[in-house]
């Protein structure tokens, strides 16, 4: 069942915020690599992670407002101490901790227009 925005309730830092979109979740699961090793005359496939491509990732969407840039420029003096949450009421609940804002977001004060915020910080379970 897919959601919609009407279900989501999502909050920066214990301060619920208006969602203008859906969020948008990368769970941030290590890269596999696979390599191979030789024993005797059989080859086989050996699988390592590596986790320093572990990153979370979610990306907020938010209208273009004063008060939301205001909320932005706070998340992005918040290096790496923002925590940032969406859940549905029905048990579907992530959570990105340790996150900061990834690149500076384009406030586009034309009418209408929304602003993605993304966020990058630790895996999320």
């Amino acid at each position: 069942m897919a959601l919609t925005i009407d279900e989501i309730t999502a909050t920066v830092n214990g301060e619920t915020v208006a969602l203008a979109a859906l969020p948008k979740v990368t769970k941030g699961q290590p890269t596999v690599e696979t390599t191979t090793q030789t024993v005797g005359t059989t080859v086989e496939p050996i699988a390592t992670r590596d986790f320093s491509t572990a990153i979370g990732k979610m990306t907020l969407t938010l209208k273009v407002t004063l008060e939301n840039q205001a909320l932005v420029d706070k998340w992005e003096e918040n290096v790496g101490e923002n925590e940032i949450s969406f859940t549905n009421g029905q048990g579907l609940t992530q959570i990105l901790k340790k996150a900061s804002v990834a690149e500076p977001p384009e406030f586009d004060y034309s009418s209408g227009n929304d602003v993605e915020i993304n966020f990058e910080g630790a895996r999320i379970d």
